[in-house]
């Protein structure tokens, strides 16, 4: 990985995500530890597969789609898709649960219904989202134990931002240990390296 992070510790500017064998896997930008703006995702032969126009890592829009098997559901952000998170973009999605999503986007923008079909744990629930010109109007959540539920704000169900990443900064932010914030890093060294813990 390659990035930048600001001087309060928060992920700023491009980042890009490499696989072992020195490919790019994705590219984008952060504002604020957020992703923002178009992030790029691409295949292990660096062919592009996915852009998504991300205002967070749970809140993007899909505006190009290229899935595993080589269906192109749109390229442009303008048209209807469905994909497999698990079978068409792996590399994109946790492998923790099977999500089936369908959609429309018009001009990069979410409108209509969104479906979510998720498989997890031996088990299957639908649950939706009603966009309209990109803004969340309502929301239908499906679970085991409550049956279906009306929301009032997006689902969020999927992640595109690096598991491996947030779980650093999740730690270099709010340890209970050493602290929270730029200095808490320098204690955790002092630490493993010195055995120090007189000023913990």
């Amino acid at each position: 990985m390659t990035g930048n992070y600001s001087e309060p510790g928060f992920k700023d500017g491009e980042f890009i995500f490499y696989r072992e064998r020195g490919t790019i896997l994705t590219k984008g930008n952060y504002l604020n530890d957020e992703m923002n703006g178009n992030w790029f995702y691409y295949d292990s032969s660096n062919d592009l597969r996915a852009i998504f126009k991300c205002k967070s890592a749970s809140d993007f829009t899909p505006i190009f789609l290229i899935k595993n098997s080589g269906d192109t559901s749109f390229t442009n952000g303008n048209g209807k898709f469905e994909f497999s998170t698990l079978k068409d973009f792996p590399y994109i999605f946790s492998a923790l649960i099977d999500c089936t999503v369908e959609g429309e986007i018009i001009d990069s923008i979410k409108n209509g219904v969104f479906n979510y079909n998720i498989y997890a744990a031996g088990q299957k629930t639908n649950s939706s989202e009603t966009y309209k010109n990109g803004k969340f109007l309502k929301g239908k959540k499906q679970s085991i134990a409550f049956g279906i539920e009306t929301v009032d704000k997006p689902l969020a169900f999927l992640n595109i931002g690096d598991d491996n990443l947030d779980r650093i900064d999740r730690f270099y932010h709010s340890n209970l240990i050493f602290g929270r914030g730029g200095g808490s890093d320098k204690k955790v060294v002092d630490f493993l390296l010195n055995n120090n813990v007189l000023c913990y």
